[in-house]
């Protein structure tokens, strides 16, 4: 009975939208700097393929590894603003050596979705609603990959089919953002990561909540 209402998914997306509208200016810099350097090292694989496919594909781990990088960073600063504090625009790159972990989270968690998904669908979207905090147990508690994955499915027990409603309004949402000739990704994305974020950190609190009831009743 508890795990019915651990997150109220209106007033995560109110929460993430106050936070986004609140912070606008920061978060369009942010967004102009993500596209410009995405843009500038996916531009310099695509050059560079048509003298050298050598060189094209150093410069593809290059272009991987900084947008793993920044992907890092939106985690950061998403929980820092889901915590009622501000980020900074060095918070996109500076938090590189977490970097490997997440690599390697969502690799095994891209394969996994990747088979359910093979497998009548349903498993993938199943595993997908388990795994999409995985990245902030990484940013947030210092987990492993594999450990970020498991603490991200054993927070999602209980609330899974609001999770997924969860989930599919914030695809909705970025789709409603892409629809508005991209430009409406500048406020979609932060609204829903912050929303995620939010979602993460009421999930985090129940979960805590749980444990010293269990710990007080030993």
């Amino acid at each position: 009975m508890m795990h019915a209402h651990r997150f109220s998914i209106a007033e995560a997306l109110r929460f993430g939208w106050r936070t986004t509208r609140n912070n606008l200016g920061y978060f369009l810099g942010i967004g102009i700097l993500y596209l410009i350097v995405t843009l500038g090292l996916n531009g310099a694989v695509y050059k560079l393929n048509a003298h050298s496919e050598g060189w094209a594909f150093l410069a593809g781990i290059v272009a991987l590894v900084g947008s793993m990088i920044m992907d890092v960073g939106l985690a950061v600063i998403s929980l820092r603003f889901a915590d009622g504090r501000r980020a900074r625009v060095a918070d996109l790159f500076i938090h590189y050596p977490l970097a490997p972990a997440y690599f390697i989270a969502t690799l095994i968690a891209t394969l996994m979705v990747i088979v359910g998904l093979a497998l009548l669908v349903v498993p993938g979207v199943f595993l997908l609603v388990l795994f999409q905090f995985y990245a902030y147990p990484i940013v947030d508690e210092g987990e492993g990959a594999v450990s970020a994955l498991r603490r991200s499915a054993v927070i999602t027990r209980g609330d899974r089919w609001r999770l997924f409603l969860f989930f599919l309004l914030t695809v909705l949402i970025n789709i409603g953002g892409a629809l508005c000739i991209l430009v409406g990704l500048f406020v979609s994305v932060p609204v829903t990561l912050i929303s995620r974020a939010y979602v993460f950190r009421q999930l985090q609190a129940a979960g805590s909540r749980v444990d010293q009831m269990k710990a007080s009743s030993v």
